[in-house]
């Protein structure tokens, strides 16, 4: 079964509390947080169709809220947040995977097509890095080992020349001092990974095990 259910991690005293349920079931779908609002869009309900759907999750009223629709439904998508927008990159919209990207201006309260990735995309990892956005693995038919980054200044994207050591899909991305790492996921044999892969940028941008 898909859940609408909720909790929220009482960090004082170290424990998870429910809190008031999703206005929708959902799974696979994208989530970012932008001032005090949890934003979930996309992802799959129990008739396994692809949702347009956001809501958002005031943290201080501690209420769902129906947010705009995205312009592409999609399930397995990637998401990060980079100068106060969030990010929906790629996904499966149940018929093909997707390179289409947009994002969302909590100010203005819309999604915006962009440039779309150079690779559709599906279950990637995207994080922040450099004042760019990256999206790393997933699969596309097969899964994937390349990487892309996005430039919001000049609204392009470019594919990065070394790939990542292991092909990951289903995996994740963050970066902390100054690093990029990525890790998890699994393999085309359907293995899951342990491993922590790290950018090293002074290595003409090339990938080590950490």
């Amino acid at each position: 079964d898909h859940l609408a259910t909720a909790e929220v991690l009482d960090v004082e005293n170290q424990c998870w509390r429910p809190c008031r349920p999703m206005r929708t079931e959902r799974t696979y779908f994208g989530s970012e947080v932008s001032h005090s609002r949890l934003y979930l869009f996309g992802g799959q309900n129990l008739e396994y169709k692809a949702l347009c759907e956001t809501e958002c999750f005031d943290c201080l009223r501690g209420e769902w809220m129906a947010g705009a629709d995205l312009n592409v439904p999609r399930r397995n998508c990637a998401s990060a947040r980079l100068d106060g927008r969030i990010y929906a990159l790629g996904g499966f919209d149940g018929t093909q995977i997707l390179s289409h990207v947009e994002a969302f201006d909590p100010r203005m309260k819309n999604w915006m097509p962009l440039e779309p990735m150079t690779t559709p995309r599906s279950s990637a990892a995207a994080t922040t890095y450099g004042g760019r956005l990256w999206v790393l693995g997933g699969t596309s038919g097969s899964r994937l080992r390349t990487s892309e980054r996005y430039d919001p200044r000049a609204g392009k994207w470019e594919a990065m020349r070394s790939d990542m050591i292991e092909v990951r899909s289903a995996g994740r991305a963050s970066n902390c001092l100054d690093r990029l790492y990525t890790l998890g996921g699994t393999d085309q044999n359907q293995s899951v990974h342990s491993s922590l892969e790290c950018y090293n940028p002074e290595a003409g941008g090339s990938w080590i095990f950490r």
